[in-house]
């Protein structure tokens, strides 16, 4: 579970390292998909330790704030 708190205060778009029980290793992304039916894909980085890294918009962390979403990480290679 994730929530996020305060996104009301930020000024600009932020940067995080995701860790999870599955250690990835082929190129990511990652995407929230609304109850409204919307969704929104963010460009995700596989770092050697297995993390994603990811730049969250400021519009989708606000949305974040005072909507329910569902998170998917989308793990695939690349060919």
């Amino acid at each position: 579970a994730a929530s996020v708190v305060g996104a009301d205060k930020l000024t600009g778009d932020v940067a995080m390292k995701l860790a999870f029980p599955t250690a990835y290793t082929t190129p990511a992304g990652v995407v929230f998909t609304f109850a409204d039916g919307s969704a929104e894909g963010v460009p995700a980085t596989v770092n050697e330790d297995g993390t994603i890294s990811a730049t969250f918009s400021q519009n989708l962390l606000t949305r974040l704030g005072s909507e329910q979403a569902l998170f998917a990480v989308i793990n695939a290679p690349a060919n």
